[in-house]
C-alpha cells in the first residue's frame, strides 16, 4: 500500500513549492524512474479492461478545477484541459506494454491494446470470488497488482413515493429544473464480515427531439441523489462537488449494519420531459437500441477495500484541487513497483419506472 503525488489518467494533484530557496537535484528520483501506471476495475460479468499509461509530474501536467455540476457532468471546459479524458489519454498512453491477467493462479490472459479505446482488452470476464493478478511491463519497467471480486450485494426497494415538492431544485447547479422527486426506501442485506459499498441512484430517460435537421433520440440522466441518512455522511467532505452536497458521500462501509441489514431513504429528482440530452442517436438508426422509459436506476456495488480506500481519497482530492493553499491529498494506490489502482466490484441493480 502506498501513496503518490503524480497524475494518473483519472487523478491530478497540486505540489506546493518553497519560495525562499531553489534546490537543484541531479539525476532522477525513484518515482521518475518508475512511472508506469495502471487504472482498472474488475466488474463481475463484464469483460476486463485496463488503462496502462505514463505518469506525469504535477508541475508539468495541466490542472483544471471542475467543482461545478456542469463541468463535471458535461465537460464544459476548454478542450485542451485534462478533464477531457481522451485528450489526456492520447498524451500519456502506452501502446506496446506486455499486459497479462492471471485468474485464480492458473488461467492467464494476454491483453491487447485497442486504439479506439486507448486501453487494453482481453477475453476474460471476471466472476465473483475470482482472484486476479495483473502484470504489466514496458521499457524496462514492470508493475504488479492483485485483487479479488467481492460477493454480489443485495438491495431491495421497499417503498416508492412521488414528492410533488422538490426541495433540491435550486441546489448545486443541477442539470434539470424539475418540480417532483422520486423518494425510495431501500434495504441492504450485508454480505458479511467487513464490507464496502458504493450506491448509485440515477434518474434517466430518453427523449425524442430534433438536432438541427436530424430527428433524434436523446439519452438523459442525472446521477446526483440526496438523503439525510447517516449512512451517507462524511464530515471530511466540507465542500460540495459536481452537484453533490457538502458532507455527502455515496461510498460507505458496513459499520452501521449491526444486525446484517440496513434501511434508508433516498431522493432522486425526476428527469423532466424538457431536459436536454447528453448523448443522442439519429431516429433512423435506432434499430436495436432499447427505449428508456422515465425511471430511477438503483445500483448497490460491493467493492474491494482497496477500491474503497481509493474512492475515499479521491473524494477528498477533488474538493482540494482548486485551493492552492490546501495540503496535497494522498491518493491511495495498491500497485507494486508502479502507480494507480486495481479495484473489483459486483453489483445488484434495479429499475423503478414512474409516470410523467
Amino acid at each position: 500500500m502506498k501513496y503518490r503525488y503524480f497524475f494518473t489518467a483519472i487523478l491530478t494533484f497540486f505540489i506546493l513549492a518553497a519560495c525562499e530557496n531553489t534546490l537543484n537535484f541531479e539525476g532522477t528520483t525513484e518515482e521518475e524512474d518508475n512511472d508506469l501506471v495502471i487504472n482498472a476495475v474488475a466488474v463481475a460479468d463484464v469483460p476486463f479492461t485496463a488503462y496502462i499509461t505514463k505518469a506525469e509530474r504535477a508541475d508539468i501536467a495541466i490542472i483544471t478545477p471542475y467543482v461545478d455540476f456542469h463541468t463535471s457532468m458535461y465537460r464544459k471546459d476548454d478542450p485542451v484541459d485534462d478533464y477531457h479524458q481522451r485528450i489526456y489519454l492520447e498524451r500519456v498512453k502506452v501502446e506496446n506494454a506486455v499486459v497479462e491477467v492471471t485468474v485464480n493462479g492458473k488461467d492467464t490472459y494476454r491483453m491487447t491494446y485497442d486504439q479506439s479505446f486507448l486501453g487494453y482488452k482481453c477475453d476474460y470476464i471476471p466472476q465473483v470470488d475470482d482472484r486476479i493478478v495483473v502484470k504489466a511491463s514496458f521499457d524496462g519497467q514492470a508493475l504488479t497488482v492483485g485483487t479479488a471480486v467481492p460477493p454480489k450485494p443485495h438491495i431491495e426497494i421497499l417503498e416508492e413515493e412521488v414528492l410533488t415538492d422538490n426541495p433540491y431544485q435550486d441546489m448545486n447547479g443541477l442539470a434539470f429544473v424539475t418540480d417532483s422527486v422520486m423518494r425510495l426506501t431501500c434495504r441492504i442485506t450485508d454480505t458479511g464480515a467487513e464490507s464496502f459499498y458504493r450506491l448509485r441512484v440515477r434518474g434517466e430517460r430518453d427523449l425524442e427531439d430534433r438536432y438541427g435537421d436530424t430527428h433524434v433520440y436523446f439519452y438523459v440522466m442525472q446521477d446526483i441523489f440526496f438523503s439525510s441518512d447517516l449512512l451517507f455522511v462524511d464530515n471530511r467532505l466540507h465542500r460540495s462537488f459536481g452537484g453533490w452536497p457538502a458532507y455527502f458521500t455515496n461510498v460507505f462501509d458496513s459499520q452501521l449494519m449491526k444486525d446484517g441489514q440496513y434501511t434508508f431513504t433516498v431522493d432522486s429528482p425526476k428527469v423532466p420531459s424538457n431536459a436536454t440530452g447528453l448523448y443522442y442517436i439519429e431516429k433512423e438508426n435506432h434499430e436495436g437500441v432499447p427505449r428508456i422509459q422515465p425511471r430511477v436506476m438503483v445500483e448497490l456495488e460491493s467493492i474491494t477495500k482497496d477500491y474503497y480506500n481509493f474512492l475515499k481519497s479521491m473524494e477528498l482530492y477533488r474538493i482540494t484541487t482548486s485551493d492552492v493553499y490546501a495540503e496535497p491529498v494522498q491518493v491511495y494506490s495498491n500497485v507494486q513497483n508502479g502507480w494507480g489502482i486495481l479495484g473489483a466490484l459486483s453489483y445488484d441493480r434495479h429499475f423503478v419506472e414512474y409516470e410523467e
